[in-house]
């Protein structure tokens, strides 16, 4: 049913973000230990004995009452999220936006971008004149574990999968709010009605449980407002929140959808510029200008989707950025001055540390050493046994292809720190006697001789 590297994939994105806590840590020291137990009380049907949940209130708005998964808890739901992700994206029309990989409100490829597919139609799409919202009430309270079962054998999902499903990700009968596997569980759920509403419409976009379609005139509107409200009420026992149903003209209206106000220009064609801006809430504008440098962040993330340069400038004026630097500061993984390879070439020193970097194809192609070297070494007026810790960075091909053979036969941290070695350049960068090098005719001999009889 599943495997064993299945489960430690699991287990490193359940810990990803928690690093800190003591449940985690003591994961990590009996790493192979507690994969083991995971799998065998999975297979044995016994996993419902780690499953347990922390009530919490959140205060955002409004109040939120949140189920909090413990680790073992969230280290099932993404055994089972791992294996029902692939049959989703497959069939995925991708029109949700929400808690998916690289799409966001402002996500950097354009396709897969809220607030880029929402300007397309505010901007472009000149023979829509209408726009409908809708949204869905207490939407994860009204997604039952009834309803996941018949959307999941519909996408293909084994009966064992979907039982175990119910079992770690579900609260009774519903979705647990603050839990990892919530939101694919909701695609699944929306997963059908996503297939017709593209069907049925030229463009729309679903945002969690929000809802925008662009309509041509308003009784296409109307239709399509009801067909959708009794799609979610029979087939998915999910209530429209007749609040916040609306539909509105795209011409000289306050279309406000995901925390952005879109507006449109008339009498412009859409190859023309300047045929429409984009504005945050006012509310979020409001609370921009009141940001302290603890949560400016945030709004700043949220501003650039929008039309708010001189705003944010203005924001930042008033923060004073040198101010900021003196009090806050940023931990980056092996941090120190930089040094050039060439000031190190032929110097004794001392590596306390590296990281390596790969390409698309998975292949190493960039390192970084974090490494201690003299004073006098590498500052001619420099006097006395002063250490620093510099670090230096590049493709050096010779350096970290040395590094990854000694990791074939020995862990990182064993080999760590690297003392008394020394960095040449002998047609690249290279740890000084760390190749096979050809001196004579006889060692040339000899490595053609090695090379035909391997």
């Amino acid at each position: 049913m599943i495997s064993l590297e299945t489960v430690q994939m699991a287990m490193v994105m359940a810990a990803r973000n928690h690093q800190k806590k003591q449940a985690v840590i003591d994961m990590q020291e009996n790493w192979d230990e507690v994969s083991e137990i995971i799998l065998k009380m999975i297979e044995n049907g016994e996993y419902k004995e780690l499953i347990c949940y922390e009530k919490k209130t959140l205060y955002d708005k409004k109040e939120r009452h949140i189920d909090m998964p413990t680790l073992m808890t969230r280290i099932l739901q993404y055994v089972f999220m791992l294996y029902a992700e692939p049959f989703y994206k497959r069939e995925d029309p991708k029109i949700s936006y929400n808690c998916k990989e690289g799409y966001g409100l402002n996500a950097q490829d354009r396709s897969k971008s809220v607030t880029r597919k929402v300007k397309h139609l505010f901007y472009d799409r000149r023979d829509l004149n209408y726009v409908l919202m809708i949204d869905q009430r207490h939407c994860y309270q009204h997604c039952t574990s009834k309803v996941f079962r018949r959307k999941a054998k519909i996408l293909g999902l084994k009966k064992e999968w979907i039982d175990f499903c119910i079992d770690v990700c579900f609260v009774g009968k519903a979705l647990p709010i603050g839990t990892p596997s919530s939101p694919l569980l909701q695609h699944i759920i929306m997963l059908e009605f996503d297939k017709w509403l593209k069907r049925e419409t030229s463009i729309s976009v679903r945002y969690a449980d929000n809802v925008l379609v662009g309509c041509e005139d308003k009784q296409s509107a109307q239709r399509l407002k009801w067909r959708i409200m009794n799609h979610w009420w029979y087939d998915l026992q999910i209530r429209a929140n007749r609040k916040e149903v609306s539909i509105k003209p795209i011409k000289d209206s306050y279309i406000d959808f995901c925390g952005y106000v879109f507006h449109r220009n008339e009498g412009k064609r859409y190859n023309e510029h300047n045929k429409g801006y984009t504005l945050a809430r006012r509310s979020t504008a409001e609370n921009a200008r009141k940001a302290t440098s603890e949560n400016w962040g945030c709004y700043f993330g949220l501003l650039r989707g929008g039309d708010t340069y001189h705003l944010m400038k203005k924001i930042e004026e008033k923060m004073k950025l040198q101010d900021l630097t003196s009090r806050i500061r940023i931990n980056r993984k092996l941090d120190a001055p930089n040094i050039q390879m060439k000031d190190i070439d032929g110097v004794d020193i001392c590596i306390l540390d590296y990281e390596m970097r790969t390409n698309k194809l998975g292949q190493v192609n960039w390192v970084k050493l974090l490494l201690m070297v003299k004073e006098k070494d590498i500052i001619k007026e420099a006097e006395g046994e002063k250490i620093l810790i510099r670090e230096v960075h590049g493709d050096y091909k010779g350096i970290y292809s040395y590094l990854l053979e000694c990791e074939k036969e020995y862990k990182k941290e064993d080999i760590l720190p690297l003392t008394n070695v020394r960095i040449t350049n002998q047609c690249g960068y290279i740890f000084e006697g760390s190749t096979n090098q050809v001196k004579t005719l006889e060692d040339y001999k000899k490595q053609v001789n090695n090379s035909i009889n391997n």
